[in-house]
């Protein structure tokens, strides 16, 4: 079932438009969830083609004020965790605050260690333009890398505190507080 999955992801990869956003024609958040844990991860799985270990973990999980905080060691053992639950979806694990806007050099080992220690499939990086040269060094070599652009919580220093925006959906219907 591995190397199915893994033939899967490799075909997907080819699926998903680089410019998608909230508001494309497609688009649909529930395609990735972000998801810490194996119960959450076999319970999700079947229904999902992305899986992703976000940093979000250490406030959702841990009750940190940001994701600054998190580290690298951290997102391999949640990253271990999805990967033990998973059956069918690409799992993507973030990689954190400090660990790859030093040198691509440093990113290349990190992204590396990441794909070694928890066998996913891709990481994710936040940046745009500035992590252009980094982004092409780690694909260059091999390491499949996905990138968050807009809201940018590793950037919760410069920018300021992440805006609330709570969501509730039922059946359909859609109330925002």
């Amino acid at each position: 079932m591995g190397q199915e999955r893994r033939d899967e992801c490799r075909g997907l990869r080819h699926t998903l438009k680089p410019q998608s956003y909230p508001g494309d024609e497609g688009w649909n958040a529930d395609r990735m969830p972000d998801r810490h844990t194996t119960p959450m991860v076999r319970f999700v799985d079947e229904h999902c083609d992305l899986l992703l270990v976000g940093d979000s973990l250490g406030m959702v999980l841990y009750g940190l004020d940001s994701t600054v905080g998190v580290t690298l060691d951290v997102m391999i053992a949640h990253g271990r965790a999805v990967m033990r639950g998973v059956g069918k979806s690409c799992v993507v694990v973030d990689m954190p605050f400090g660990s790859y806007q030093e040198s691509k050099e440093l990113a290349y080992r990190n992204a590396v260690r990441i794909l070694q220690e928890t066998g996913c499939d891709a990481v994710e990086l936040e940046g745009g333009e500035e992590m252009a040269e980094t982004i092409s060094f780690l694909t260059s070599r091999g390491v499949l890398v996905l990138v968050h652009i807009g809201l940018m919580p590793q950037q919760v220093h410069i920018a300021g505190p992440i805006p609330v925006r709570r969501s509730f959906r039922r059946r359909g219907c859609e109330d925002q507080a």
